[in-house]
């Protein structure tokens, strides 16, 4: 089994690119929630402030949603680095061998 080493280090900067957008999506909707969150939402202007109140609850639940999914995309990407860290410790790199001669298949009595 070979690991292609290039393949993995692209899939690591895809993968780093969305755990990134996911933080600052997150970071974005939190943001937001506090910007349009009604002042005085249990006083008289309730009545006004509901709609925007519930918007800032929805933008929470995006935000919450959005860093529970880049946290859990840390964890598997940390994992598959520790995985692929422990396979390849387990042997040396790749070596080449020469070309098989008849006296050596003759040996291995693969030679008919």
């Amino acid at each position: 089994m070979s690991v292609d080493v290039n393949h993995t280090i692209q899939s690591s900067v895809g993968q780093i690119i969305r755990i990134n957008w996911g933080l600052l999506q997150s970071f974005s909707f939190g943001f937001l929630a506090w910007v349009i969150w009604p002042d005085k939402l249990l006083s008289y202007e309730l009545t006004q402030g509901w709609g925007w109140a519930f918007l800032g609850v929805v933008c929470i639940l995006v935000s919450l949603a959005s860093l529970v999914g880049s946290v859990q995309a840390m964890v598997r990407l940390y994992n598959r680095d520790k995985a692929l860290a422990r396979f390849m410790e387990q042997g040396s790199g790749p070596k080449s061998s020469g070309l098989a001669s008849g006296e050596a298949l003759d040996q291995a009595g693969m030679h008919e």
